[in-house]
């Protein structure tokens, strides 16, 4: 966000039930030498209650972007972060999940000595439209991988007692005895005709088979 809108200083947050989470901060270099340290500090240990009157409780409300020309000022901020940050001006913006918000972007241009403008507020919240794309998308396809692991472990589980059952009823019908059993990683079907059993696959349980006694 900082390189593609222009921003000196981006914060994204997390929403934990009640709770406003403020995860990583990003700082330009040299955009604050004297305060970014302590900005850091602050960000890694501090969790935000979503009080009533907050900005970001109405971020989570309206799920639309924000603009803040005095955060002093400001009723809505939350002074303790705001004394830390020293934020002539900021834009903030929710990040949607199936239009619940998930977080929030925070970016101003300190040391920039300009305020943010509106047109900041859109660029911000264009931005973050597409990320939360991005993150659904990501979370889609770890979502689909974890289906199909499931899946497949079940295919295999169903083909290792298929081989079984088969191998069962070849024992009783036609007489056959196992000389050798290896368990390995992969299923397998199996063929019976006459006296012979024949593997049709890379198996699950590779055997040595004969005819009766």
């Amino acid at each position: 966000a900082a390189a593609a809108c222009g921003f000196s200083r981006v914060m994204i947050s997390r929403v934990r039930g009640s709770m406003w989470v403020p995860e990583v901060l990003h700082i330009d270099a040299g955009a604050d030498p004297d305060g970014g340290d302590r900005f850091r500090s602050y960000v890694e240990q501090v969790e935000i209650p979503l009080a009533h009157m907050l900005m970001e409780t109405e971020l989570v409300r309206r799920r639309m972007p924000m603009i803040v020309d005095d955060p002093p000022s400001d009723d809505r901020t939350f002074k303790e972060i705001v004394d830390v940050a020293r934020s002539p001006s900021y834009v903030a913006a929710p990040i949607l999940s199936t239009r619940r918000v998930i977080g929030f972007f925070h970016a101003d241009r300190f040391s920039q000595n300009r305020p943010v403008t509106a047109e900041d507020r859109d660029a911000l919240w264009l931005f973050t439209e597409n990320f939360a794309l991005l993150f659904e998308r990501t979370r889609l396809r770890r979502r689909i991988r974890v289906e199909y692991g499931r899946t497949r472990h079940v295919a295999l589980l169903q083909a290792d007692a298929l081989t079984i059952l088969q191998i069962d009823r070849g024992k009783e019908d036609h007489g056959f005895h196992f000389r050798k059993l290896e368990i390995s990683a992969s299923p397998s079907f199996w063929l019976f005709s006459g006296w012979n059993c024949v593997p049709m696959a890379v198996s699950l349980a590779t055997m040595a088979v004969t005819g009766p006694p």
